[in-house]
């Protein structure tokens, strides 16, 4: 009984994981806003979130391209924002649904994720103070 218990969570979590380096996830999302657009793709053994595409690419005080200027770091405060990886860890948790970990260059800040895929829509859901105060976003696809 256990065995037969422990086949069908492996495969769930197989099944998932092929979902999500196929048609899943894989492919260009706009956020909600409109403001960003993040492209899953493989980094690795695993899935990543690269930011792709602002709508206001270049900082209106300098006019040059937008820094990770909030990182507590140093030394990645100059890193540009296009280009960078800002999910990470994303595991399937059952079919259609992953963790990650989802980094904010506005507050400088990692926060634990859930990615619910539903047609072609994306809904993203962090959670803060032990799941008191949470906030969820859909985006779209778009590639």
């Amino acid at each position: 009984m256990r065995l037969s218990a422990l086949a069908g969570l492996i495969f769930v979590a197989l099944s998932s994981f092929s979902e999500a380096r196929g048609t899943g996830l894989p492919g260009t999302w706009l956020s909600q806003d409109g403001s960003s657009k993040v492209r899953f793709e493989t980094c690795g053994a695993a899935l990543c979130g690269r930011l792709v595409w602002l709508r206001e690419p270049n900082d209106q005080q300098t006019g040059k391209p937008r820094i990770d200027q909030n990182n507590p770091e140093h030394n990645k405060r100059g890193r540009p924002l296009l280009g960078m990886v800002v999910l990470t860890k994303i595991r399937p948790v059952r079919p259609l649904e992953w963790s990650a970990s989802a980094y904010n260059p506005e507050d400088a800040r990692t926060y634990d994720v859930t990615l619910t895929l539903t047609l072609h829509r994306l809904v993203l859901r962090g959670c803060v103070f032990w799941g008191l105060v949470c906030r969820h976003e859909t985006w779209t696809r778009v590639e």
